[in-house]
């Protein structure tokens, strides 16, 4: 297990990450905690690449929000974000007291699947299979990507496969996605400071993780914009496509990790 190192090697292989990690971001509206955490845990422990991963989730999201409300599908957040909040605050209890690697590996093996499905099916097929989920449906896709979010600061898979049933339109999917974990991520901050009240001992945010957030803040957002500008330039199907290949490639990540290796 790796802790907070400031060595130079270190920092600028850190720096790539979050920069590549944020051009996703500001491309799709979601995976930068996909493509992030996974990666910095190979220089930080789970906890800190969790926390890391959340507090720059949270500033890179908040600037790519700006003006995408409008956009968003507010019908379909009312329903998942109650249980997905809920989940995530558990979620972040379950990080700090057990080791779930294992729930790495199958979540990776089902988004592999559901990934490459959603890659080869033509755009006007995949539209048609669109369908009306029921409430219970709606808080169990919720709550699983909120307790991914809370666990490993990377609960996309859900919501994205999810989403992207529910919501056609390119610029409505990555609106909905972005205000959707800007509010996780506002949450999980707060309870990140409020977390050590209430379980002694258990510190989720020092001051060398906030220094390591600050130096890490120029790719966020070198990253954010870059991945913004590469979106207006797409159409619907090659967005979509590279939403399952990015997919692919974090599913691919995800069971590497469980694995252990």
């Amino acid at each position: 297990m790796l802790f907070i190192s400031f060595n130079p090697t270190i920092l600028i292989l850190e720096c790539c990450i979050v920069f590549l990690a944020f051009v996703v971001r500001g491309f799709c509206g979601f995976g930068a905690g996909l493509f992030m955490t996974p990666l910095l845990t190979f220089f930080l422990d789970l906890k800190h690449a969790v926390v890391i991963s959340v507090l720059l989730q949270l500033v890179g999201g908040g600037c790519l929000t700006a003006g995408t409300i409008k956009a968003s599908d507010r019908n379909v957040l009312c329903l998942i974000m109650i249980p997905s909040c809920l989940a995530s605050i558990l979620g972040v209890y379950v990080l700090t007291v057990f080791n779930l690697t294992l729930l790495l590996l199958i979540l990776g093996a089902v988004t592999f699947i559901f990934s490459v499905r959603m890659f080869i099916l033509p755009l006007k097929q995949y539209m048609n299979k669109i369908e009306c989920s029921s409430f219970s449906t709606h808080t169990l896709i919720g709550a699983a990507s909120g307790l991914l979010h809370g666990l490993y600061g990377a609960g996309g898979v859900p919501i994205v496969l999810f989403l992207s049933n529910k919501i056609p339109v390119k610029s409505a999917l990555r609106a909905t996605l972005l205000i959707y974990f800007l509010i996780l991520d506002i949450l999980l901050a707060f309870v990140y400071l409020l977390f050590p009240i209430f379980f002694a001992g258990k510190v989720l945010l020092d001051l060398k993780t906030l220094g390591l957030e600050m130096l890490l803040l120029i790719p966020t957002f070198g990253g954010a914009w870059i991945g913004y500008l590469l979106q207006q330039r797409v159409s619907e199907i090659v967005f979509r496509r590279s939403v399952a290949f990015i997919l692919i490639l974090t599913s691919l990540l995800l069971m590497q990790k469980g694995l252990g290796k």
